[in-house]
């Protein structure tokens, strides 16, 4: 990656070409049960990913965006986890609601000014992370190996909430 910087913008040859929250999955783990959602992102370098995100690194993300960024203004708003959770008790209906800010969210900040998605800030939140879901597998004839555990269907069922 070939970057400049001067002062607070930042060039690189690299960016988010788009990002769309695709779904969630409910995560247990010492901290309690979280859901953590699903965005698709494509590179400006032709690759393709499938990250995990907790909403409180959203809520972080955006929150230093606007600190470094202070022209970021118009980015949506997140609502504070806490406050939502106070007024329902239905988790999975919390994490529906708190997906559909998201992909408004992700899609105000990726539409937005094409500098943006070049920042350092921007790439590293999206970057994979060794926790997030391995893509399936497609054998070099075309067909999928029932017992792939990264078969399409199994990483669907895994990694994706179910579609209605």
């Amino acid at each position: 990656m070939t970057s400049f910087q001067d002062d607070e913008l930042v060039v690189c040859n690299l960016a988010v070409s788009s990002a769309e929250v695709s779904g969630f999955v409910e995560d247990k783990s010492k901290r309690g049960k979280e859901f953590l959602f699903i965005v698709d992102v494509l590179w400006s370098d032709g690759r393709s990913c499938c990250v995990r995100r907790s909403y409180q690194d959203f809520l972080e993300f955006r929150k230093r965006l606007i600190v470094r960024n202070k022209k970021l203004t118009d980015l949506p708003k997140l609502p504070d986890s806490t406050v939502i959770q106070m007024f329902k008790w239905d988790k999975t209906s919390i994490a529906e609601e708190r997906e559909s800010q998201l992909h408004l969210f992700v899609k105000k900040l990726i539409d937005g000014n094409p500098l943006i998605v070049s920042l350092p800030l921007v790439l590293n939140f999206f970057e994979p992370r060794p926790t997030d879901p391995i893509p399936y597998k497609h054998h070099s004839d075309g067909e999928e190996d029932e017992d792939d555990p990264f078969s399409e269907e199994v990483f669907d069922c895994k990694w994706m909430k179910q579609k209605k």
